[in-house]
């Protein structure tokens, strides 16, 4: 997709890790992380790693420092981003380990 996933295996301790680096679109994101999550379902990993810049939040709460609104947009993920973390359980780290912090 234009070069903006980057997918590598490592290897640990005979545990192998599919690392995802991803710089999504600011558009057509719905489509993006359909295509996305197709193509980690199809390399079969028990193991994955998703970083990188997902152009939108997950929790407008949290993900903004200000509540105020400005002439931007917030721009949540769409619901293929949400679906994907769901169907494949992965979980947001840092937000585990730093629950309310901005």
């Amino acid at each position: 997709d234009d070069g903006r996933i980057l997918m590598v295996e490592i290897m640990d301790n005979n545990i192998k890790t599919l690392l995802i680096a991803i710089y999504a679109p600011n558009d057509n994101q719905e489509d993006f992380y359909r295509k996305l999550h197709m193509q980690i379902i199809k390399l079969d990993y028990a193991n994955i790693c998703i970083m990188g810049d997902l152009n939108g939040i997950i929790d407008e709460k949290l993900d903004y420092k200000s509540q105020k609104t400005t002439k931007r947009t917030r721009k949540i993920l769409p619901k293929s981003f949400f679906r994907m973390i769901d169907k494949m359980n992965l979980k947001d780290i840092w937000r585990e380990r730093n629950m309310d912090k901005k």
